[in-house]
């Protein structure tokens, strides 16, 4: 009988470092609408600017998470996410471009909410190839077409964003 408690108190230990190596392996991630998402320590650790707030504590339980940006939507997250996955699963270099060209194929919009996280993020391929994304999409339009494609009617600090987006470079 106290083989079989042994063996129930030593499983259940087991168990209980198993469950808390698997909730180390997370970030607790909230978004600009106040959603929480639990993403991958591995993809939240690509992104510079979250990384030092890692090292503070934060992120590692939902009480306690990361806190993105006003800008960061959940749906523009859920992208990057998709992309840091696809950049840590190490493809050849062709599946990488086959996967961004599709990846990339969005309206302007979109593109240039990404392109803003990119920044916020400091995630240099994914800011180089969505802005030159954006950059074809908007290269030969008017200012008036480049403002419906974005959506930005008269919204003089978004132009400026936009704006300061297209010519930003990740410092390093």
């Amino acid at each position: 009988m106290s083989n079989n408690l042994l063996a129930s108190a030593s499983s259940g230990a087991e168990r209980e470092a198993k469950n808390a190596e698997i909730m180390k392996s997370y970030a607790w991630i909230q978004t600009a609408d106040g959603s929480i998402q639990e993403v991958e320590r591995e993809v939240v650790t690509l992104w510079p600017t979250i990384d030092p707030e890692m090292k503070k504590g934060l992120g590692s339980s939902q009480n306690s998470p990361i806190i993105l940006h006003p800008r960061v939507a959940p749906t523009t997250l859920s992208l990057v996410i998709d992309y840091c996955r696809f950049h840590l699963a190490h493809k050849s270099f062709q599946e990488h471009e086959t996967f961004v060209e599709k990846f990339l194929q969005m309206d302007a919009r979109r593109l240039a909410d990404l392109l803003n996280v990119a920044v916020y993020l400091r995630l240099g391929p994914l800011l180089n190839s969505t802005k030159k994304a954006l950059g074809q999409k908007i290269g030969d339009k008017s200012k008036e077409e480049i403002w419906d494609m974005l959506h930005l009617y008269d919204d003089l600090p978004e132009v400026l964003l936009v704006s300061s987006i297209l010519s930003y470079k990740i410092p390093g």
